[in-house]
């Protein structure tokens, strides 16, 4: 069989159409050589049209068909859209080596004649097609629109797609296309990452990029030049603030999600000065949010998309413990209460009205996440490298939550100080015990002495 292959033109062709595929699935045993494909059969589903026959789920550059295998494994194959050359097979041969060594990444196989028109012969086309494990799971738009008000799902989705991201800046590779439809979530709540025509390894690096990743997580400036292990840093910023920024309160995404896209669109990066999402994320009273909406807006208004400046930093900050138990609580206790949203912990007319009639019954803004209150002063903000000393989160109606209290003085003005460290507050206790122990033993010691002389 390999010298029939290798009598096939290797030179580049154009690709079938979605149609000539199907009929291709369709009758599979005539067409598909590899045993694991030839020996199992592709899944066949209920189409929209009521037909029952396999299933395309069409991508930007490739069809993909759910498979089940000759010893039934769950596999996908994936047919290009798109001319495929040798510079595109090296890149799949080196990411699948990358994609072993990551549990995120799904394990996949590219060969180079895997489909034939024709029972295989020397007057047959041949294509390249990708045999991979099938990723269980829901597209991580789905994911959050499902658990929109689960809290407690979406921070632990948000910290593992962080992992996952530093894990890999660790090993000096990127995806290159980090979006919704390219992130599943499965039961268990682990993710994985599909979709590699745009990754990066430095072993590559040579091949370049044939693309600039989705729109509406890119920054507008970011082109195939900008090919690279930093290119990730952007959309995860934009996909790790949308998801924590839910779940503080489902109503950024009821209010700001679109179908291709999270709570951000490219508008909002090419016009971040005015747009709604960027003011209503920077007043709101979870203090990483603000800082990193604050973060992504400068960043927007660079023309570097991959820079290193303090807007670029990496890796950026996460929410800390302290805040991440403040969200919890804040949602267990609307779920206890029944109220959707408030700023406060005390329920007030905003809590259960529409948000047109909320916006109306908040006197200080016409924006119904301002943060803005009577009784305190949001800023001065407190900054991302203070957090290392302990501060006292207050809950009441003029707290904010995961931020420090401010004591107020004179005028009303906040001020923040900060509570002793706790290493500091464990020497100044353990000294005072040993004072007192000092107090209360020393008399003892006395009679004992005494009683010893006589």
């Amino acid at each position: 069989m390999k010298k029939k292959a290798d009598q096939v033109s290797s030179s580049v062709i154009t690709p079938p159409t979605i149609v000539e595929y199907q009929n291709y699935v369709e009758n599979w045993q005539s067409h598909f050589i590899i045993p694991v494909l030839q020996q199992g059969s592709p899944v066949f589903e209920v189409s929209t049209f009521g037909q029952h026959a396999p299933v395309p789920r069409s991508g930007q550059f490739a069809v993909a068909y759910f498979w089940e295998g000759a010893s039934h494994e769950k596999l996908a194959v994936r047919l290009f859209l798109k001319q495929v050359d040798e510079t595109d097979e090296m890149r799949y041969i080196a990411v699948r080596l990358v994609s072993r060594e990551l549990p995120f990444l799904v394990n996949f196989e590219y060969v180079r004649h895997g489909l034939w028109t024709e029972s295989p012969s020397s007057k047959a086309k041949v294509y390249p097609i990708v045999i991979m494990e099938r990723a269980e799971g829901t597209l991580l738009d789905s994911f959050i629109e499902d658990r929109k008000e689960s809290c407690d799902s979406l921070l632990s989705v948000a910290d593992r797609f962080m992992d996952s991201i530093i894990e890999m800046r660790k090993g000096n590779v990127a995806h290159g296309d980090l979006q919704h439809g390219n992130i599943l979530v499965d039961g268990s709540l682990n993710i994985k990452f599909v979709d590699y025509d745009g990754f990066y390894a430095p072993v590559i690096q040579p091949l370049g990029s044939k693309e600039h990743g989705h729109p509406n997580y890119n920054h507008p400036h970011r082109t195939e030049k900008h090919y690279g292990p930093e290119m990730d840093r952007f959309s995860a910023l934009v996909i790790y603030l949308s998801i924590i920024a839910t779940a503080y309160d489902h109503r950024y995404w009821d209010k700001y999600h679109e179908d291709d896209a999270l709570i951000f669109t490219r508008n909002d990066f090419e016009n971040p000065d005015s747009s709604d999402v960027f003011q209503d994320l920077m007043s709101c009273r979870i203090c990483t949010i603000r800082e990193l909406s604050k973060m992504l807006r400068e960043w927007c208004k660079q023309d570097d998309p991959l820079s290193k400046s303090d807007s670029g930093t990496w890796p950026f900050p996460r929410l800390f413990d302290e805040e991440i138990e403040v969200l919890k609580e804040v949602n267990r206790s609307r779920q206890q209460s029944g109220v959707t949203h408030t700023d406060r912990t005390q329920p007030s007319v905003r809590s259960t009205a529409p948000i047109e009639a909320q916006q109306n019954a908040t006197s200080e803004s016409s924006d119904w996440m301002s943060a803005q209150s009577n009784d305190i002063d949001l800023n001065p903000m407190v900054r991302l490298p203070e957090r290392k000393s302990q501060f006292t989160v207050v809950f009441g109606s003029g707290s904010m939550y995961g931020q420090p209290m401010p004591p107020q003085t004179a005028g009303n003005q906040p001020i923040y100080e900060e509570s002793m460290p706790r290493t500091k507050k464990a020497f100044k206790g353990s000294v005072l015990a040993l004072i007192l122990l000092v107090l209360l033993c020393w008399p003892a010691a006395i009679i004992y002495y005494l009683h010893k002389r006589e």
